[in-house]
């Protein structure tokens, strides 16, 4: 949800109710909608941690090296993105160097 976060601007379902059903229906497999033009790349990591079994979701170091690639790589061409993308591996890089 962090990163469908960055790339709308907006907390997730921001027009619901953060109740129970909100919470079951996420369980159930709710996702908010793709935002649009949003990297091919970027969507299929995204969708990859949305994974309603967590056994299937990467794991940090996985999206770490991924957001790495995609960051040094040209054919993202969108500035908003690579400036995700930056924000991801920055991140990354502290806790890594934090442990």
């Amino acid at each position: 949800m962090i990163m469908w976060e960055f790339t709308s601007g907006i907390i997730p379902f921001n027009n619901e109710a953060y109740d129970l059903q909100l919470s079951l229906n996420i369980y159930k497999g709710k996702r908010p909608e793709i935002i649009k033009d949003t990297s091919q790349c970027y969507v299929n990591l995204m969708k990859s941690c949305w994974n309603i079994n967590p056994s299937k979701r990467p794991i940090a170091l996985d999206i770490k090296n991924i957001i790495k690639k995609f960051s040094s790589d040209t054919f993202l061409g969108s500035g908003k993105v690579l400036e995700f993308f930056f924000k991801f591996r920055i991140m990354f890089e502290s806790v890594s160097k934090s442990k």
